[in-house]
């Protein structure tokens, strides 16, 4: 991972998020030219510098980079501790959050700014006594049985939040969904049952009832210091703009049932199922599971 800035003025050599390319040049002077190891490969009028530059010693700045279950972290400080030593006991409580694709890779279904400060989002998601009173209005806009669910930790005696070390915090809300992979054998919910059904007619019954246990995402919240939010459904990347104005991405998906032999699709059925929703006057936390809270 490289700084995006030039090594002459700092400019950006890149300006785009995602792309094909041969190498970067700055667009100031359009000039310094890196490659995509971020070696300096040429700079104008280099026989102006009387042999005092080395091009060697002028590479795009690089980035200690550790990787947890695709989860790519990156710090400037080169003798920072292995990243696995940093995640600490917050590492099994990752295991558990990316299982929500239900055998299917995850993603995140996009970004979007909000009106806030950075510390206000990521505090408030392992901090449970705000949930009921700021929340109120979303949850007038749910269904009772996803709004008795979410709510279930405020009489749980197995619900708690927990200080994992170096910064990181957690959050048990629904202690029955912490680990997707176990069927505990309940029905499925009233709520679900159409996109069950739906669904049935391309996976085997074990299979559906997987999908449908990922829908309300995991039954915890996980705050990864200082910036990373595991928030049930929800994946935060957190990124301050300004003191009133902070960045993140949000909701994670299942990237899958769009290949193979599979004739149908997660997103089809889906769409079948936000329909006869409409069509029955019921307002659902849906598939795509998208609830702006803490943005209200």
């Amino acid at each position: 991972m490289l700084e995006n800035r030039c090594r002459h003025r700092g400019a950006t050599v890149c300006e785009h998020h995602k792309g094909n390319a041969r190498g970067f040049t700055c667009p100031y002077y359009n000039s310094w030219t890196y490659g995509l190891d971020g070696a300096l490969r040429a700079l104008p009028y280099g026989d102006g510098y009387e042999g005092i530059v080395d091009k060697t010693q002028l590479p795009l700045k690089s980035l200690r980079v550790g990787i947890y279950h695709g989860l790519i972290f990156a710090s400037f400080d080169q003798s920072i501790k292995p990243l696995e030593d940093f995640l600490g006991g917050a590492k099994p409580w990752i295991d558990l959050f990316m299982k929500q694709g239900a055998g299917f890779p995850v993603k995140a279904n996009g970004e979007h700014k909000l009106k806030g400060n950075l510390k206000i989002q990521l505090e408030n998601t392992t901090d449970l006594y705000h949930f009921p009173v700021v929340h109120k209005s979303w949850m007038k806009m749910i269904d009772d049985e996803t709004a008795a669910a979410i709510t279930s930790f405020m009489t749980s005696d197995k619900a708690f939040c927990r200080s994992l070390g170096n910064g990181h915090s957690l959050a048990v809300l629904v202690p029955e969904i912490v680990d997707l992979d176990e069927d505990n054998g309940a029905p499925i919910p009233t709520r679900y049952e159409v996109l069950a059904e739906s669904l049935a007619a391309d996976y085997p019954p074990d299979q559906v009832r997987r999908i449908v246990r990922s829908l309300m995402g995991i039954g915890f919240n996980l705050n990864l210091f200082p910036n990373l939010a595991l928030s049930m459904a929800f994946f935060r990347v957190l990124r301050p703009i300004s003191v009133e104005e902070t960045e993140r991405h949000v909701a994670l998906g299942m990237d899958g049932g769009t290949r193979g032999s599979q004739p149908r699709t997660l997103a089809r059925a889906a769409a079948e199922f936000r329909l006869l929703a409409v069509r029955h006057g019921r307002r659902v936390h849906g598939p795509h599971r998208v609830a702006f809270h803490d943005v209200e």
